[in-house]
């Protein structure tokens, strides 16, 4: 049976979108940096790769992670809501100290900077504060109802707070202190940590309830679930293996793998649905064919005892702005209008006003927009694909703008909604 859900401890949804907001201003930065004529990407280490990668993460990625979040701790995973003050701090945080930071990179101004160090420093304690609060409900949850998903997202944290960490001895190597391993010891490392630790356990912590939840499927096999939970000790097989490059492509393949097991068995009860006009399932195939592709090119690369510049940046292209980006889309189209048409839920019980019909669903962000989201989707995989740079910045662009307006325009449903509940509800009393 599918995880039950907890509706009543949810947050404001104001609390949510101006992370989504946030993260869609991200995209569109994004998209001006990439056409602009002095950003050249040749190979992975170029200064305007480092950038562009942290535009996409600091600014695209985590946002929509912490925006999420706020929702899924209630309703998902039943943590009450005691970390709306470090929220309300993070929004404002993450943007000053992330752009101080790519300021300072594309300029190279990073040795011995002070100003730097405090807001990156301030930054970072706060994700850290972040991280353990959340860690510590996860325990209390998991040693109450013993569910894997309490696991997986305690995991994805723990990676969280190792890749931060690592971000920390990257900026204090580019600071001036004499630390060893550099590149790219320790940058594949910071990137397989918030990859295949972060990331992917917080996929598998959230995806095995919300899709039967929103698309009627039966639920993934626990045990296949549990056996996600190999994937740590395979990360660090695979590290200490390192030297030895035959060891280390086994372990390689079993990472590889356990993904594609865990990602077939999505496929399949996604292709089983019982809500077959669902428009987001584009999104989700996209991401699928993305995900295929990028473990196929990683593997590949694995078989060389060096790395070839150019699939890497394949790899770097497909991951972001293939595989994650795709998901991010599949998810938000259908969290946006869930959160708006809670939100006019409550306020219906709350005025006690049921003669007001309420839009449904499929309303707020209309099916002939989310398929227009799925055809840009495969504009920008062939730009991935031909790894045209200034072709993946218009687009980027043109989906910012478009997500904005989607958005907005959901929101003035509710607001036009919500004055017919309070119209009605003054009509009544007099």
């Amino acid at each position: 049976m599918p995880n039950s859900i907890n509706l009543t401890l949810n947050p404001h949804l104001n609390k949510t979108l101006r992370f989504f907001f946030l993260s869609f201003l991200g995209l569109f930065i994004l998209g001006i940096y990439l056409i602009h004529p002095t950003t050249m990407i040749t190979n992975r280490w170029d200064t305007a790769a480092i950038v562009a990668t942290h535009l996409f993460t600091l600014f695209f990625l985590l946002p929509v992670f912490f925006g999420s979040i706020t929702q899924l701790l209630p309703v998902l995973f039943g943590i009450e809501n005691v970390f709306l003050k470090t929220f309300d701090k993070i929004i404002i945080i993450l943007p000053l100290g992330a752009s101080v930071f790519l300021y300072y990179f594309k300029n190279a101004e990073l040795y011995q900077n002070n100003a730097l160090i405090v807001s990156l420093s301030l930054l970072w304690l706060t994700l850290f504060h972040f991280a353990t609060q959340i860690i510590k409900q996860a325990r209390i949850k998991y040693n109450e109802l013993k569910k894997s998903m309490y696991l997986h997202l305690i995991i994805a944290l723990l990676y969280f707070i190792l890749g931060t960490a690592l971000s920390i001895w990257l900026v204090l190597i580019h600071f001036g202190f004499s630390l060893p391993w550099f590149r790219p010891v320790i940058t594949d490392l910071h990137l397989m940590l918030f990859l295949l630790g972060f990331f992917y356990h917080l996929f598998v912590a959230i995806s095995q309830h919300i899709i039967p939840m929103f698309f009627i499927t039966n639920q993934i096999p626990e045990n296949i679930i549990t056996r996600q939970l190999k994937m740590p000790l395979l990360i660090v097989l695979s590290l200490f293996s390192y030297p030895f490059h035959l060891i280390n492509l086994g372990f390689k393949i079993a990472i590889f793998y356990l993904i594609t097991e865990y990602i077939i068995q999505l496929f399949l009860r996604l292709h089983k649905r019982r809500r077959s006009n669902e428009a987001t399932i584009s999104l989700w195939y996209l991401f699928f064919l993305c995900t295929v592709i990028s473990l196929v090119l990683w593997l590949l690369n694995s078989f060389f005892s060096q790395s070839l510049e150019k699939i890497e940046l394949y790899i770097g292209s497909m991951i972001f702005l293939g595989v994650f980006f795709n998901l991010i889309l599949a998810m938000i189209l259908k969290i946006i209008p869930f959160l708006i048409w809670q939100s006019l839920t409550h306020k219906q019980m709350e005025m006690m006003n049921f003669e007001t019909n309420l839009p449904a669903l499929n309303d707020f962000i209309l099916s002939t927009n989310i398929k227009k989201v799925s055809q840009l989707s495969c504009v920008l995989l062939i730009a991935i694909l031909t790894q045209n740079y200034q072709f993946m910045g218009a687009v980027l662009i043109i989906f910012s703008l478009f997500l904005c307006y989607l958005t907005i325009n959901a929101l003035k449903i509710q607001q036009n909604t919500m004055s017919q509940i309070n119209d009605h509800h003054s009509t009544l009393q007099t």
